[in-house]
């Protein structure tokens, strides 16, 4: 099936709920989506809230981030673990995840923990002393915030609540169950995984193709053969499909259940006109260089590039109006005074500005800051 770009983006629109009405409410549209789309990235730089908050503020209508707080920490249905780097998802997907568990901790500090765990209920780094340090990723760290860090990852601990950047741990045994917890991975083979994570990562985007791509990050020693070998068993079992685009050199796949939700989406006409701020982790955007393929927009998260070789800004976001990414917007959302300031826009697109346009964009600003709990807005640039 041959397509064009312009049904392209319809589509990826349509499948991440970035059209015109929101159709996604409550906890049970966090869950709709994530189950769509596998898990969603976090992260924790915190400019204008979390990126998974981010991701869920332009799907879910009237979004407030104690809903996935409570998905996590409370009714457990989600957890936080590693799938693209750290991810949110179901909490019922663990067992596929198991070759990511690492080995369980031992020793006097791990004792010390689960000690303190189980005189006092749920822990976190503050409540130890942390006089040693250890090399660690970042730099040097105390030898307790690791070996937290260790169990969480080998699951005898699971993050139990967060306030801010603070994590609160407990034994997971307290919060899941012990069959699942102990469920083993159901694959008996390497390529068997890895043919499940490349349908995960297109259902994650909608479209994705055969190539090299930052969409595969965290898909551990899984090599360019590997995937080209996990195509090629979803391609025989009828998993997924293959779609051209005019002007676009590779071929894209599609996750096969969602062929006619495609069909469909592409054979209407956009109606949609609404403004959405995406997060920079977005999963609509994991693979930039087939964002820029289908919508002529180059999009770098620069808060890693050094502020004199940034382009734009430190923790800018993209705009999308209707089918095109239009401008990119650089937010701060200073607490203290509930105060969201606009520091900085720029123009991709300036013949955009009609009065449908300024319209959708200030919903589009009160309903952002609704979800960050800003009672007002701060221009320090203009923007319309």
């Amino acid at each position: 099936m041959k397509i064009t770009k312009a049904q392209a983006r319809k589509f990826l629109i349509d499948y991440h709920y970035l059209n015109n009405d929101f159709k996604l409410k409550g906890k049970e549209g966090i869950l709709e989506y994530i189950d769509k789309v596998g898990c969603i990235q976090f992260d924790p730089l915190d400019q204008v809230g979390y990126n998974s908050h981010l991701v869920l503020q332009s799907r879910i209508a009237n979004y407030h981030p104690v809903q996935l707080n409570e998905l996590l920490y409370i009714d457990r249905i989600l957890i936080d673990f590693w799938d693209k780097n750290m991810s949110i998802y179901r909490t019922c997907d663990l067992p596929f995840f198991k070759r990511y568990q690492r080995d369980k901790v031992s020793g006097e500090v791990a004792e010390k923990i689960i000690e303190k765990i189980t005189e006092k209920g749920q822990v976190c780094s503050s409540d130890f002393e942390k006089k040693e340090k250890i090399d660690w990723w970042w730099g040097p760290t105390s030898v307790i915030r690791y070996t937290l860090e260790n169990m969480y990852h080998s699951l005898e601990l699971i993050i139990s609540d967060k306030k801010g950047s603070k994590k609160y741990y407990d034994l997971a045994a307290n919060h899941i169950d012990e069959a699942l917890l102990l469920k083993p991975e159901p694959f008996t083979a390497n390529q068997e995984f890895f043919n499940w994570m490349v349908k995960r990562r297109i259902r994650s985007i909608g479209l994705l193709w055969n190539k090299a791509s930052d969409a595969y990050l965290g898909i551990r020693h899984m090599k360019s053969k590997d995937r080209n070998n996990a195509f090629a068993a979803l391609l025989e079992k009828n998993d997924i499909s293959m779609v051209t685009v005019e002007g676009v050199d590779e071929p894209l796949y599609i996750a096969s259940e969602y062929m006619e939700f495609f069909n469909k989406s592409i054979s209407q006409p956009y109606k949609g006109s609404c403004v959405r701020f995406l997060a920079p982790l977005d999963n609509m955007l994991w693979d930039r260089k087939l964002i820029k393929q289908l919508f002529e927009f180059e999009y770098k998260w620069e808060v890693y590039t050094p502020e004199k070789e940034r382009k734009y800004g430190y923790y800018v976001l993209p705009v999308l109006y209707k089918d095109k990414f239009i401008a990119r917007v650089e937010m701060k959302y200073i607490k203290k005074s509930r105060t969201l300031e606009i520091n900085s826009w720029w123009w991709e697109e300036k013949e955009i500005r009609t009065k449908d346009f300024q319209q959708k964009l200030f919903i589009c600003i009160n309903e952002f800051m609704h979800y960050l709990g800003a009672e007002r807005v701060e221009y320090k640039t203009e923007i319309v």
